[in-house]
């Protein structure tokens, strides 16, 4: 007999415990990034297109000095935490000292070239790119500390420190600027980093000025072969508008930057659903409770595909009351990247099982294949078709990654509770209306009204496995 859902069974699906750690992570997420909304929402009616290109441009480098400053090291810390027989404070203070080394050898470096090479960015802009990029690596340590510890207040307060910090220092920018550029949200940005920097020395993990070279050599080993897998992430996310403004110019990057950064918000809340659901899900994998597992995901992406399902329904709409009418020519890619964002979330959901069970060096192969497809298709694509293709060059590339990993966790890490058929059916379930209305001549009125419609029904379906589950729980 097949249960009808109501309001209460949905109600009593709803983990209140999960939920409540999802909002205070969604919280941290939307204050840690609260440069990058003000200026989707404020700071772009003070800023012409070419400024914003260029501050899009700033923030890509962001990821890829992360990167090189730690070598990836800080990723580990959140999968030895786990582990037992780990010194934590030991192997936190290892990493953190070898990103201060790193660190220090990038300002040499930088002192020594600029004074023989001429580049387009100031010292200034360097300067902040440095201290943003360690920000950057810092709340990705706090944040993974959080999910550890279970408690998403331990993210909250830098988060909301440095919001409060990087807002009153653009917003004086701006107040004392004759002409505001995209330098007040940078500065912004390096000013607020350096509050989370130095909360790293408040986490529950106390810091030694001990380095321990077992401890190096096994993070290494599992964060090395991870560094094509976050370059990787960095230029699926990143590099497109740099390609943009390369092969264009800055503006036609910042109109592609807004509507992105507006179509992409609702990852906010599936890496903050993720996030909390951390602990679990390695408790429930390495027990070998796959069926609770797969209960996970469902949880998981059911609510996130409801959050893309209102981007994609209502997206462009949205964007024609909130944004400025000048990045109109670029509101038609929302629901396109919120469709991306969407097949990126079960990528995101299912790689953590190749992750815990140590294969780095598979990740990266999918994720550079990846992003090699995405790449390869830019450079053909862009120049014919304008920078719009870029949103749909990214679903390609997230689809091809996001199959190889479902394949992969279900056939060979047996994981075969794993439904593949029911996911690819969901996904195209989401993509035929994008086609339909973008290949339809039909007035905005009627594609809204159709969008509306479609997801509406969408979200029903994607919500169905978490009222009715798949499989019993555990007792």
């Amino acid at each position: 007999m097949i249960r009808r859902p109501t309001i209460a069974s949905l109600v009593h699906a709803m983990d209140l415990t999960v939920m409540r750690q999802s909002m205070l992570y969604v919280a941290s997420l939307l204050l840690g990034k609260i440069t990058q909304l003000l200026a989707i929402f404020v700071y772009s009616y003070f800023l012409t297109p070419d400024d914003f290109g260029f501050y899009s441009v700033f923030t890509s480098y962001i990821w890829i000095l992360a990167i090189a400053i730690s070598a990836n090291a800080h990723l580990a810390i959140g999968r030895y935490l786990y582990e037992e027989g780990v010194d934590n404070s030991v192997m936190m203070s290892t990493v953190l000292l070898w990103i201060g080394v790193i660190a220090t050898i990038y300002s040499a470096i930088f002192l020594v070239v600029s004074g023989f090479v001429d580049t387009e960015w100031s010292p200034l802009v360097w300067t902040c790119l440095l201290v943003v990029g360690l920000g950057f690596v810092a709340d990705s340590i706090i944040t993974q500390i959080s999910a550890y510890a279970q408690d998403a207040r331990l993210l909250l307060v830098p988060s909301a420190i440095r919001a409060a910090v990087s807002t009153g220092v653009t917003l004086l920018i701006f107040y004392l600027s004759a002409r505001p550029d995209a330098m007040a949200l940078i500065l912004g940005d390096a000013i607020g980093a350096i509050p989370v920097i130095l909360y790293i020395f408040r986490t529950p993990i106390r810091l030694r000025s001990q380095v321990s070279r077992v401890y190096l050599k096994r993070m290494f080993s599992y964060a090395l072969p991870l560094t094509p897998y976050m370059l990787a992430l960095t230029l699926l996310s990143q590099f497109d508008r740099i390609v943009i403004a390369a092969m264009i110019d800055e503006r036609a990057a910042g109109l592609y930057a807004l509507s992105y950064n507006f179509g992409v918000l609702p990852l906010l809340a599936s890496t903050a659903l993720t996030s909390a659901l951390t602990r679990r899900f390695f408790d429930d994998l390495k027990a070998g409770r796959f069926g609770a597992l797969v209960a996970q995901a469902d949880y998981a992406f059911g609510l996130s595909a409801l959050c893309f399902a209102v981007v994609m329904a209502t997206g462009q709409s949205l964007a024609w009351l909130l944004l400025p009418d000048r990045y109109a020519q670029a509101f038609p890619i929302i629901p396109v990247v919120a469709y991306a964002g969407m097949v990126f979330t079960v990528f995101q959901i299912w790689v953590r099982v190749l992750a815990f069970r140590d294969r780095p060096g598979l990740i990266s192969v999918i994720a550079t294949s990846g992003v090699a497809v995405n790449i390869v298709l830019n450079l053909l694509l862009i120049p014919i078709f304008g920078f719009a293709v870029a949103a749909w060059t990214t679903v390609i590339a997230y689809a091809v990654m996001t199959g190889a990993v479902v394949v992969l966790v279900k056939w060979k890490q047996g994981i075969g509770e794993l439904p593949i058929g029911g996911l690819a059916t969901t996904l195209a379930l989401g993509a035929l209306p994008l086609v339909f209305s973008g290949l339809v001549d039909a007035s905005f009125a009627i594609r809204q009204m159709f969008l509306a419609i479609w997801f509406a029904i969408f979200a029903a379906v994607v919500l169905r496995p978490i009222i009715v589950p798949r499989t019993k729980p555990a007792v």
